[in-house]
């Protein structure tokens, strides 16, 4: 063989070495996490990344009988480390929403039967939980009645929402203006003739400035008067329904979920890539119908067909880059899943087998963030030591 020839063939070599290190670095990857201590066991349930180089998970962890405690963990573009949180027993944190490196916002709850903040047994009460780049500090909640916070979404540093539910069934939002929590009044319920009463409560928020925010969550009406429901009337019983509403900036107004989606449990998570644009994930048994989009004036579904060999899907978060971009995660079939949207269709994605044994078992992903088109981080919950941390980077 000439040096030429020689030359050539070396070069279409290193050609297909690099084809196959950018193929690979199109997947999703296993992230390597900090060995949390001896017998201890953790679960990241929500990630928030401000860039491809600044995330935040959240979630908790426990050692024997010992009690829970929240969990952060912070990724700076290399690698993951362990944050120092103030001493919560019982306490876990659900979501958290970072507007930049160095301000984010995590929210959950504190169980109350040893917890010195409640006057009763078997109650919670909220824990919110700031980052300020250098350390984390617990922001009062203002107010004491038993509740959970269970999603959170900052238009920007000073200008967050938290929403949740309280112990009587209605529904929790509050502002966070960068140094306090304040209580906002949610849409007042409309009772139907003959209904006897409501409870809602709120599950995921998404604001794209502090003006704009969709929360979503689900309502449950119910009578005993036989005459409830029109002509006819009805038996005594109760009704489920889809729940969304929308913030201004001062006041909260209704954005209804049609009921024909089919969703008996409500929505359980909702990402605006732009205002009046949004994506939201429901509960139901139907796997065709799990997700929906918001034009701007309806809620349209979005159908999610996948081979019956893939098993059933149960999304739980999702994240939308843009209005062609987003990303859904829970669980397809027995393992973990999740799915993309390109603006046109949604398509299963393929994870990571080789050296992750635990993303081959039973699991579900529980929180994702894409900050950008081409960069996503998925967190979860398997039956693991470690909670898995996965990234991607493009590609299909």
């Amino acid at each position: 063989m000439s040096r030429r020839m020689t030359l050539v063939a070396l070069v279409a070599l290193v050609g297909m070495a690099a084809g196959t290190a950018v193929a690979s670095a199109t997947e999703w990857t296993s992230q390597p996490t900090p060995r949390l201590a001896r017998e201890q066991t953790g679960t990241l349930a929500a990630v928030s990344c401000s860039s491809p180089t600044a995330c935040m998970a959240v979630g908790n962890e426990s050692r024997g009988t010992a009690p829970m405690t929240p969990l952060a963990e912070r990724f700076n573009g290399a690698s993951w480390t362990i944050q120092a949180l103030p001493h919560e027993p019982y306490g876990e944190l659900k979501a958290v929403s970072c507007s930049s490196s160095t301000s984010c916002l995590a929210v959950g709850s504190l169980g109350s039967a040893f917890n010195a903040r409640s006057s009763t047994g078997d109650s919670t009460s909220q824990l919110v939980e700031h980052f300020n780049g250098r350390r984390w500090t617990v922001v009062p909640a203002p107010t004491r009645a038993d509740a959970s916070l269970t999603s959170v979404s900052c238009g920007g540093a000073r200008a967050c929402i938290a929403v949740g539910e309280t112990s009587s069934r209605s529904p929790l939002a509050e502002r966070f203006d960068g140094t306090s929590l304040t209580a906002i009044p949610s849409v007042p319920a409309v009772l139907p003739n003959g209904v006897e009463g409501v409870s809602s409560m709120l599950a995921s928020v998404s604001c794209t400035s502090p003006i704009a925010c969709t929360a979503v969550g689900n309502e449950a009406i119910f009578w005993l008067n036989p005459n409830a429901g029109g002509e006819g009337g009805a038996p005594p019983g109760t009704s489920d329904l889809p729940l969304a509403q929308h913030w201004d900036g001062s006041t909260w107004s209704a954005e209804p979920l049609p009921a024909s989606l089919g969703w008996p449990l409500g929505a359980s998570a909702i990402s605006c890539a732009a205002e009046n644009r949004c994506v939201a994930v429901g509960q139901t048994t139907n796997t065709a119908v799990q997700i929906a989009s918001f034009d701007g004036s309806n809620w349209l579904a979005e159908p999610v067909n996948l081979p019956s060999s893939h098993g059933n899907p149960a999304l739980s978060a999702l994240s939308c880059s843009s209005l062609t971009a987003c990303t859904a995660v829970g669980s397809i079939g027995p393992k973990l899943g999740v799915l993309r949207f390109n603006g046109t269709t949604w398509r299963s994605q393929t994870l990571p087998t080789a050296g992750t044994r635990a993303l081959t078992s039973q699991g579900q992903l529980t929180g994702v963030s894409c900050p950008t088109m081409r960069f996503c981080v998925a967190v979860g919950s398997p039956n693991a030591l470690r909670p898995p941390v996965l990234k991607w980077t493009g590609g299909r």
